[in-house]
């Protein structure tokens, strides 16, 4: 069985993104220091995201997970791109077969 590793960025006091959904409090590549990223991106075979942090994410750029299979859950239509399958079962159920084939 795989694992499920959460990675979130969230501030000191507990919070993902601003009221209003924005997250222009992270810092953007700023010190040139990966602190392990680059090893714990590696490892990982599969994302998964929730359509709201997909769309977030879709606004900095160009993808950032294109050599890794992207499972985004929505039950409402969203852009899709080449590099994420888009799920509209339940997210809980779905991520226990995901983990139980070892993806």
């Amino acid at each position: 069985m795989s694992k499920l590793i959460l990675y979130v960025a969230l501030s000191v006091d507990g919070y993902i993104a601003d009221a209003d959904g924005g997250v222009d409090w992270l810092p953007q590549g700023e010190g040139g220091e990966d602190y392990g990223y680059y090893d714990f991106y590696e490892g990982i075979a599969t994302t998964i995201m929730g359509s709201a942090t997909y769309e977030q994410v879709l606004g900095f750029g160009p993808f950032p997970y294109p050599d890794k299979r992207n499972i985004v859950f929505s039950s409402r239509g969203i852009k899709v791109i080449p590099e994420v399958e888009v799920v509209g079962d339940d997210a809980i159920e779905y991520t226990k077969i995901l983990k139980a084939k070892g993806e």
